[in-house]
């Protein structure tokens, strides 16, 4: 069933490229030498080798390969993990159990990510069509605008979480979205089993998901919030057991490995997060955040500059108000990712950490002309 269900989409994208006009084709186009230039720049350049962190997590993996054990085999004496966050981790221990070494896992995992992200043309065209963008200019803009996203490329290919994360995160809430809807067309009765092989595959992402970004836990919170402002409360209290499978899978990785860094300043920055409100961190927003996301812009010193930035916060507002009306739970869903990771931004300022909204709030953008 799943393989005819992606067979007919890749027909109806085939069809909406055939049926395309020269302007639309061109910017396809656009996207497309875009990403496959900054896929030959990376990669010639060697970026991925720019940075301590990837051989951070090499020497991880190393440690869990020769001693079984979990720790920074770079520092003298040993030193345990900064992060409960090894994703990339067990990716490297896989690929050496295999026989590759450090190089060629490195090499390895930047290709796999770029794949990864290149493969989210799918589920991204999806969440498009499920949010109510018709085919047309919106939806070839938004794709190519998902293709030609230079900036994006500068962290997916880094053998990093990041890749992985912002790639499989598209994924997870296209199956969210897919899960939501497919319930419901089910009658009660028939609600349990389908339900229950669809919900396995969305904890199996919340598993591995958690394992390379701890937000995670924003998204399948998301979802939660989301089901339940549209009132679809079976939805939810499968949702809330998601939640509950990825806490569990956090308090089993963070007993078992000894993280300092996450017990003396990690948890207070999470705590802090509840009250970090005010009008320093929305200006940080403004000129720092949004526009290094949306276009790869370092900080703005033009307040007026700053202030366009606002259309996107209160796009968002807008976009999911009418979701909440609509009772649409794709819209609502879309929305409240976005807001949450922005409100996590003002404890972490770092674009990088909510990479995996950039291609939402383009959808959200390009949508308000059809809403």
């Amino acid at each position: 069933m799943i393989p005819n269900r992606m067979k007919k989409t890749v027909q109806e994208i085939s069809t909406l490229f055939l049926s395309l006009n020269k302007i639309s084709i061109a910017i396809i186009l656009i996207g497309l030498f875009v990403s496959f230039y900054s896929f030959f720049f990376f990669m010639s350049n060697k970026i991925f080798l720019i940075g301590s962190d990837a051989f951070y997590y090499i020497s991880i993996a190393d440690s869990i390969v020769k001693y079984s054990e979990m720790r920074d085999i770079t520092a003298i004496p040993s030193w345990p993990v900064k992060t409960p966050q090894n994703g990339i981790v067990f990716i490297h221990v896989i690929l050496s159990l295999i026989g590759i070494g450090a190089k060629g896992r490195i090499l390895s995992i930047v290709v796999i990510n770029y794949l990864l992200y290149l493969s989210g043309i799918y589920p991204l065209y999806k969440i498009a069509r499920f949010c109510g963008l018709k085919k047309g200019f919106p939806l070839i803009s938004l794709l190519s605008v998902y293709l030609g996203a230079w900036h994006m490329y500068r962290f997916n290919m880094l053998a990093l979480n990041d890749g992985f994360f912002n790639s499989l995160t598209v994924w997870f809430v296209y199956l969210v979205i897919k899960f939501v809807r497919d319930i419901d067309l089910l009658e009660s009765s028939a609600f349990y089993k389908p339900a229950i092989k669809k919900m396995l595959i969305i904890y199996l992402f919340v598993i591995v998901l958690v394992q390379f970004r701890l937000n995670a836990s924003l998204v399948i919170g998301s979802a939660v919030i989301s089901a339940l402002l549209v009132k679809k409360y079976r939805v939810s209290a499968l949702l809330i057991l998601g939640s509950l499978v990825l806490l569990f899978s956090f308090i089993l990785i963070y007993t078992l490995i000894e993280v300092p860094s996450l017990e003396s300043s990690g948890l207070r920055r999470l705590y802090s997060m509840f009250w970090s409100s005010n009008v320093y961190t929305i200006k940080l927003q403004l000129w720092k955040i949004l526009p290094h996301l949306i276009a790869g812009l370092s900080g703005l010193t033009n307040p007026f500059a700053t202030l366009l930035f606002t259309i996107f916060p209160l796009s968002m507002i807008y976009f999911g108000a009418k979701g909440i009306i609509e009772k649409n739970f794709s819209k609502v869903f879309i929305v409240i990712i976005c807001l949450t990771a922005l409100w996590f931004t003002m404890s972490f300022p770092r674009a990088r950490y909510i990479w995996y909204i950039f291609p939402f709030i383009y959808l959200i953008i390009l949508s308000l002309k059809r809403i």
